[in-house]
């Protein structure tokens, strides 16, 4: 049995739409995979990432005095994983998933041996 697709799609008939549609199946895949990818991560920070963080935000400590070069020093809190995990009402496996994709973009950092804290700048201005 022979299917003819002009009938579904008549582009398909020539040598040109051949290409076309070759040169457009292989850019999907090449692009494809890169975009689903950063879709999805940009879900994950939108929706479970960022209360993690803000939580660990919260447990920034900055000083009352001004340094003598006019910056005030600040500080990170260190919180394990059911602490985390509690406070904002998630399980421990979500907690490590966004404590891991946070650490991918360097803005947690980890602290043996099972402690986390927001990365920070040791100084902030007035």
């Amino acid at each position: 049995m022979k299917i003819d697709l002009g009938y579904w799609w008549p582009f398909a008939q020539t040598a040109w739409g051949w290409t076309v549609a070759t040169v457009g199946g292989l850019a999907a895949l090449y692009y494809g995979p890169r975009k689903m990818f950063e879709t999805f991560d940009w879900y994950m920070d939108r929706f479970f990432d960022h209360k993690v963080l803000a939580f660990l935000e919260s447990h920034i400590t900055i000083a009352n005095y001004v340094a003598p070069n006019a910056l005030r020093p600040q500080w990170a809190t260190m919180k394990s994983v059911p602490e985390i995990a509690k406070a904002i009402g998630f399980s421990e496996k979500r907690v490590l998933g966004c404590l891991r994709r946070l650490k991918r973009k360097k803005e947690v950092v980890p602290i043996p041996p099972d402690l986390w804290k927001v990365n920070i700048p040791p100084h902030t201005s007035i």
